[in-house]
């Protein structure tokens, strides 16, 4: 099968057919993309470290330590870990890549578990939710730490790298892939577009305990434009072709621009993401990702004031409380369940994680089968606080949940779960352009800063609706009239 081989070039011979169809052998990550680690007792030895310096830098927020010392137990932690990377990298065992679970996921939920009490610990501020009169427990510092600790060795678990052939499916027509994607991305920007139009920002937030079809459009809207855009990208990928057309670039960017008037930031910077992670996947500037990260911190900040005015509320705090206290959820949520369960409420005992996997529905059918949402974590929390403005919400998060449920084990496992979860992805990425495991890990990294500051509920919908629409798309993209035998070429990775 010597057709079927890379030229110089980078291309097959038969390239792309005059149907659109893609040799599904011939863009997948390379080697030096997905190798992880080959000695699995350094690797081991590296995480060991790895963790004993996190501890150390969670032990810095322990009460009644001076300045001084808290700044030198930073600096050792710090240092630890830099060690670590520079000698793992150097020895060509781990790839700088930014969106290894245990880089960019480790070090988002680390800024948003200890970020906010690290600014109430040392400078007595208050940020956020943190700053509204409600109790949080005085162990929130404990149960944060121990779930960061917990996420970052799921993070750090290594699975073996699925190196999946193309054998026993029909090869994937590429054009068709970006069709799809591009009718996902316009029918998103059409939806936002209407919404921004009719003033949506100015009413954003208001009556959060009703839901409404318009809810489940927005839960489209947003599933829609990450799966649409994974499509292009994905296929543009296979195509090896420049990161996005002219077409597809109106379209992103208008779809951008509408939910930064709509006031999505959450939104804005899961497309942003998705556009930076195949950046990356194509050997992108490191420089250039970790830049575009921090325009997408300023930007976020740009639209939370942008919708502040909106509503008539204008921002008071500098821009640094700002940024910390859009991770104070977290910080807050935990520390108030803990507060109040169980000394004045008891454990849910996983109720709510049931009640997650029910509601996966839309909501208009899910409240026709199951009655109105009250019994999900994020109106648990409401209820155990006893908060009862419907027009005001701080989100939840996940360690929140998992306390409400279990206690401490309950945050702890749970956090540890999401960690392997978002490793075991990451193996699966060197499956194949043309599976939908391929799109697993950039689905969830995306998603990973709404998915922290929400229950369970909306973590796992927020995932699981664009990596269905993705596996829809990939199934009307193949076809059985090509030979089959032209795709069963070993694939790297």
């Amino acid at each position: 099968m010597t057709d079927s081989q890379p030229t110089h070039l980078g291309r097959s011979r038969r390239g792309i057919g005059h149907e659109g169809h893609q040799e599904q052998t011939r863009m997948t990550p390379t080697d030096d993309q997905v190798t992880q680690s080959s000695s699995d007792g350094r690797q081991f030895t590296r995480g060991l470290v790895a963790l004993f310096s996190l501890a150390v830098g969670v032990s810095a927020f322990w009460p009644g330590l001076p300045i001084p010392a808290r700044i030198l137990m930073f600096a050792l932690a710090a240092g630890s870990a830099w060690v670590i990377g520079l000698t793992a990298y150097h020895a060509g065992r781990l790839r700088a890549d930014i969106f290894r679970p245990e880089a960019l996921a480790v070090g988002y939920v680390a800024i948003s578990f200890l970020a906010p009490l690290w600014m109430l610990e040392t400078q007595g501020v208050a940020v956020g939710a943190l700053s509204r009169d409600i109790v949080v427990s005085p162990r929130t510092l404990t149960i944060l730490g121990l779930s960061l600790v917990a996420f970052s060795v799921g993070c750090l678990w290594t699975f073996k790298l699925s190196k999946k052939g193309a054998e026993n499916l029909p090869a994937t027509n590429t054009g068709r892939m970006l069709v799809i994607g591009r009718i996902l991305l316009l029918s998103s920007l059409v939806l936002t577009a209407a919404t921004a139009a009719q003033g949506g920002v100015a009413t954003r937030g208001l009556d959060q305990l009703t839901r409404t079809f318009a809810d489940s459009v927005t839960v489209y809207q947003a599933a829609a434009a990450l799966a649409g855009l994974l499509l292009v990208l994905g296929a543009r990928f296979a195509q090896r072709t420049s990161l996005l057309g002219f077409l597809d670039w109106a379209l992103v960017l208008g779809t951008i621009a509408t939910l930064a008037l709509r006031g999505s930031r959450g939104d804005v910077v899961t497309l942003i993401l998705a556009v930076l992670y195949f950046y990356s996947l194509r050997n992108g500037s490191r420089k250039v990702v970790l830049i575009s990260l921090g325009a997408c911190v300023v930007l976020s900040l740009l639209i939370l004031n942008y919708r502040a005015a909106a509503t008539g509320n204008r921002a008071t705090a500098t821009p640094s409380s700002q940024i910390i206290g859009t991770f104070a959820p977290a910080a807050f949520t935990t520390g108030a369940t803990a507060a109040r369960i169980p000394s004045q409420s008891p454990y849910r005992l996983g109720s709510t994680y049931v009640v997650a996997l029910q509601r996966q529905l839309p909501s208009p059918l899910a409240n026709r089968l199951f009655g109105p949402p009250d019994d999900t974590g994020a109106r648990q929390f409401r209820s155990i606080i006893s908060f009862d403005n419907k027009n005001q919400g701080f989100g939840f998060s996940l360690p929140a949940e998992g306390y409400m449920n279990f206690g401490l084990l309950g945050a702890v496992s749970l956090c540890g779960l999401t960690g392997l979860l978002l490793s075991f992805a990451y193996s699966r990425r060197a499956s194949g352009w043309w599976r939908t495991s391929f799109y697993w890990y950039p689905v969830l990294i995306t998603n990973l800063p709404f998915a922290m500051r929400s229950d369970l509920l909306g973590a796992i919908k927020i995932s699981l609706y664009p990596v269905i629409m993705i596996a829809i798309a990939l199934a009307l993209s193949r076809s059985s009239n090509l030979q089959q035998e032209e795709h069963r070429a070993p694939v790297r990775g």
